[in-house]
């Protein structure tokens, strides 16, 4: 049984720049088994916090090595991994921990392999009494648990219709840099544009799919690229990440278990106009290229010349991190009454809502990752009433009505109503 198992949690690739601050914080905020996992003993080593009260080893373990990663995931009850980019490198950790029967926890930003895996795996999950788990870092966590937050602030008889958020980042005199393996990652994706039509075709078409979610209302209005938005604070920009994906599939699993669902739409905004069209004109740019091999060759092989100094092999420097701060603004619209009887009506209830937390690759992922381990270790009871026994879920469908919220803004990552009004009042 899990519960008996050498380990409590192993960090797979926690001598990695990702692995190894999720690897720290693990250590400080819990004193249990942890093991750090990956394919170098003598770098796994020099990662290891020394002065942490918790017991942690060092396990050897490889992505080509199906063997190796059966044996890791075999001994302990969560594995959570930061081997990416995820669409090469995830899926036989994720087939390994299903195997097992071990909960799966990573922080992919991809949604073509997190959809993938829920069509591949979430049945044999559900089998086997394991949750895996994607995105439950910065990428979508406070996107996903932040329209959950913000539709929770419509008390009955009020039902919610939508919910549109904007994120912008707070960016300190030394500037900030993405590192390499995020530029691989969104490469890869704009690569397999057609390859993801595809899956979601098969997926559609398979009848124990998810139904899209049906909510109450019209959609609002789009917001036209580059137009200035007054609740985003900047003008706006569709955000192309992972956030729509992650947070769709939620509503979806809300409504196959007749819960209330909402439009969604997802912003980034930029403070002046001329920085818009800088990612604009670099935006396109690597959605042309990336769909010709030469093209992500030249992408891969050059990234500061392609983001235009966002993204580098080295990544952002401690003083970057520092300085570096995130704020995601929800507006959420409801029907003060219910269910309208004319369809076409507008809601009439309205509430803002913002997430906040400190540099969000490599400072809040690692606190939203080990919130969320921890939540699934001391909370798996409350999930399994809520989902059942295992299977592939989002962290919002998962974790919506555990404390992760809670622990979250206790840890750093903080949610609030910043407004609430009514168009009557």
């Amino acid at each position: 049984m899990a519960s008996q198992r050498a380990y409590d949690v192993v960090v797979f690739g926690a001598s990695g720049f990702t692995g190894q601050r999720v690897l720290r914080e693990l250590a400080s905020q819990s004193h249990g088994r942890y093991a750090a996992a990956g394919r170098n003993r003598d770098r796994l080593a020099e990662v290891v916090p020394k002065n942490s009260t918790a017991q942690i080893e060092v396990i050897i373990a490889e992505i080509e090595d199906n063997d190796a990663l059966l044996h890791m995931a075999q001994s302990t009850r969560l594995v959570l991994n930061c081997v990416g980019p995820y669409r090469y490198w995830g899926q036989p950790v994720v087939a390994a921990c299903v195997e097992a029967g071990t909960d799966y926890i990573d922080v992919c930003g991809e949604p073509e392999f997190m959809e993938l895996m829920e069509f591949r795996f979430h049945a044999k999950a559900k089998k086997n009494g394991c949750f895996v788990v994607s995105a439950a870092g910065f990428d979508s966590v406070p996107a996903d648990l932040g329209v959950l937050y913000t539709m929770q602030q419509f008390q009955p008889p009020a039902v919610p219709s939508s919910v549109t958020s904007f994120l912008s980042f707070q960016i300190g005199p030394a500037g900030i840099v993405g590192h390499y393996p995020t530029w691989e990652s969104a490469v890869g994706g704009f690569g397999s544009a057609k390859d993801f039509r595809l899956l979601r075709k098969s997926i559609a078409a398979d009848p124990s799919s998810l139904k899209p979610p049906k909510p109450l209302g019209p959609r609002p209005r789009r917001i036209p690229p580059g137009e200035y938005s007054f609740y985003g604070q900047g003008h706006a920009i569709p955000f192309p990440g992972s956030d729509a994906s992650v947070v769709r599939r939620t509503q979806a699993r809300l409504a196959s278990q007749d819960k209330p669902t909402v439009h969604y739409s997802a912003y980034f905004t930029v403070p002046t106009y001329f920085t818009f069209l800088l990612f604009a004109v670099f935006g396109k740019l690597l959605e042309t290229l990336a769909k010709f091999a030469w093209g992500r060759r030249a992408l891969l092989k050059y990234p500061r010349l392609f983001s235009y100094g966002l993204f580098s092999r080295e990544g952002p420097n401690e003083q970057q991190l520092a300085e570096t701060r995130f704020q995601m603004r929800f507006v959420g619209d409801a029907y003060s009454q219910g269910a309208p009887s004319n369809p076409a009506a507008q809601p009439d209830q309205h509430v803002q809502v913002s997430v906040t937390g400190p540099e969000p690759g490599y400072i809040a992922t690692p606190i939203i990752m080990v919130q969320a381990a921890l939540t699934l270790q001391q909370e798996r009871d409350r999930c399994t009433t809520l989902v059942g026994p295992g299977g592939v879920f989002t962290v919002g469908a998962l974790f919506g009505e555990t404390s992760l919220t809670q622990r979250l803004s206790k840890a750093g990552v903080t949610f609030e109503v910043t407004n609430k009004w009514s168009d009557d009042a």
